[in-house]
Order: structure tokens, then sequence, then C-alpha cells
């Protein structure tokens, strides 16, 4: 996670300050006074609810394995080449019956792909700044005959995270 698994849980961020929302222009990360003022950007605050989120299914992310190949787009077209904005995220157990999901500021509404053919999963929003959790849609979403899942829009009603919001989401099977 913290190596950028699910990015947007940020760790020693003084190799890439300023390029993302919430944190100060730093066009020179070296030019940073103290190794510890990357630490206190806003950004940070997040960290706080990484526990919960990761272990919200016990030891099941152990099993977890990146695959942001199944995760459509994986790349927002808002998102800058060079900047840490418009960039999704997801690792899935082998058996596809837990995933979780990272979608950083500025990402569209994305599909994923190689989930179990008609399985039924239970949808919740994680709210990275509050740790707070809320249904997807309806609460359940089904794949597809071909595995492929249409997440809903993101919790501000919206095909796009906002300005300065990224969203987590977790899928279990029912």
């Amino acid at each position: 996670v913290f190596s950028g698994g699910l990015a947007g849980h940020v760790f020693g961020s003084l190799s890439w300050p300023g390029v993302t929302t919430g944190e100060p222009d730093m066009s020179d990360p070296r030019t940073a006074a103290h190794w510890w003022e990357p630490l206190t950007f806003d950004s940070h605050l997040q960290m706080k609810f990484l526990g919960e989120f990761m272990l919200s299914e016990g030891s099941g992310y152990w099993n977890l394995k990146f695959v942001n190949n199944d995760l459509k787009p994986r790349f927002s077209p808002a998102g800058e080449e060079y900047n840490l904005d418009g960039w999704a995220y997801m690792m899935r157990n082998e058996d596809k019956t837990l995933a979780l999901l990272y979608f950083e500021n500025k990402c569209a509404q994305a599909q994923i792909l190689n989930m179990i053919p008609g399985k039924m999963y239970t949808a919740q929003w994680f709210n990275t700044r509050t740790g707070e959790w809320s249904k997807a849609g309806s609460g359940n979403l089904t794949a597809d005959d071909k595995g492929a899942i249409d997440l809903p829009p993101f919790p501000n009603g919206k095909a796009m995270t906002s300005n300065n919001e990224d969203w987590a989401m977790k899928l279990t099977s029912k």
C-alpha cells in the first residue's frame, strides 16, 4: 500500500510534493528545508483511515494482488501525464471474492473487468477524508456474463471525482 498499491495513501511524499491537489507547489522537492515538511501536507490526513479500509475484511488483504489492468479507465483523460491526479487502482484476491479500489482526484467513473460472471457483490464507497462508509449505488453490483461491472457514479453524483476528492471502494461477493 505504501509503495503505490493503492495510491493516495501518502508515505514519504518528499519524492513528488506539489504534483497533486492539496499539496503546496514545490518545483524541486530538494528545496524543502527539512525532510519532514512534506509530512505536514493535508494529503497526509488520509493516513489515519488506512487501517480501517485495509483491515475491513480482516486478514483478507493478505491475498490481494494488483490487477490495475482490469480497471477501465485506469487513467482519466482529466489527469495530467506527470501528475498524481486521475489515476485509479485495484487489488483483488485470486478467487475474485474481494476487491479494493482507489480513485484519486479527477478520476473518471470506471468499469471493472474479469470478475465472476453473474456474481453479485456488495459495493461500498469509503470516504478517505472522513473514514465513513456508504453504499455504492444500491449497495449491490452484479457482474455481467463476461464478468464486467459498471461502477455507479461517485458519491458526489458525478462521473468524475471532484477537486481534492479521492474515493476508495470495497467489493465483496455475496
